[in-house]
Parts: C-alpha cells; sequence; structure tokens
C-alpha cells in the first residue's frame, strides 16, 4: 500500500508546493521551481504515507520512488501547455467575448488566433526557459539552446532521421 500510497501523496504536496512557490517568487521559468518541490513533496509523502505504514520493504520503497519519479516527470511536461496559450482556449475565450453580441465571427477568431500569435509565444517561452536570447531585434541560440538541440539531433541520428523534421 506504501508503494501507491506515497507516490500519490507525495505528487500532491509537490503540486501544492510548486503552485505556492509559483505564485510567490514569480520566476521567469516556473518549471525550475519543479525539482525544489518535488523533493520536499516526496519527503512529505513518504512521511505522511510512512506513519501509517512503518517499516515498507525494499522493494515497496524502489517502487514508490519509480511511481513518483514517473508522476513528477508527467508533471513537468505537462507544464508547457500551462503556461501558454492553446487554440482551443483562445478561440472559447473569444465566443465566450463575442457572446453579448450573438457570438465570434470568422474576422473575430482570425484576430486572436493565427500562426504569428502562437511562434511569438514559443519564442517567449524559448527566452524564458533559457534556450535562445534576443540581441539586436534578432532570436540567438544560447549555449543551453545548443545543448537542448544537440539532444534532439542525437536522438534523430540513433533513429536514422536528419535534422528534425519528418
Amino acid at each position: 500500500m506504501f508503494a501507491l500510497l506515497a507516490p500519490i501523496v507525495g505528487l500532491v504536496s509537490t503540486v501544492v508546493i510548486h503552485l505556492a512557490a509559483w505564485r510567490t517568487m514569480r520566476p521567469r521559468s516556473p518549471a525550475r521551481l519543479v525539482p525544489f518541490a518535488a523533493l520536499l513533496g516526496g519527503a512529505v509523502g513518504a512521511w505522511a504515507v510512512g506513519t501509517r505504514f512503518p517499516d515498507p520493504a525494499p522493494a515497496d520503497l524502489a517502487a514508490a520512488l519509480l511511481l513518483f519519479g514517473t508522476m513528477v516527470a508527467s508533471y513537468l511536461i505537462s507544464l508547457p501547455a500551462l503556461e501558454s496559450e492553446s487554440p482551443s482556449s483562445l478561440i472559447v475565450t473569444c465566443v465566450d467575448t463575442r457572446a453579448a453580441v450573438g457570438g465570434a465571427s470568422r474576422d473575430d477568431l482570425a484576430a486572436v488566433v493565427n500562426d504569428e500569435t502562437f511562434v511569438l509565444n514559443r519564442a517567449r517561452g524559448l527566452e524564458v526557459d533559457g534556450l535562445v536570447e534576443r540581441a539586436d531585434g534578432r532570436l540567438r541560440i544560447t549555449a543551453a539552446g545548443r545543448k537542448f538541440l544537440q539532444g534532439f539531433l542525437f536522438y534523430h541520428h540513433l533513429v536514422g532521421r536528419r535534422g528534425l523534421a519528418g
């Protein structure tokens, strides 16, 4: 039971700690708080469930750690979706705002959902994450961005692809 409950309590604690730190500290990149929140949240989960189920077997500890790590990784992967605007959220917001005048027209939707909106939003996200930087009105790759890109290129090379397309 420890192997299941400790990761669940740990993940809930991690999310609460992350959100509290995010709201109070207002970091440029909220994802950087996740490792700190996960260490603290995992400890809270292990302590809270460990008081009810003391002395778990080593296999239960290993299973709990593996499950918790997987859950935290899933949470971390979902953060960009929470931080950015999706086409669906923009469309629904536009339709809601235009409800008083009978709904949104094609022109209303085109004003809020276009390729430029998402390219610029993603470029800002890459800037915040430190993968690119703005200089003289242009975006330039940083050392961290180059390492990030090399990781993707290495994977594509392993599977026999050239570049990132396809």
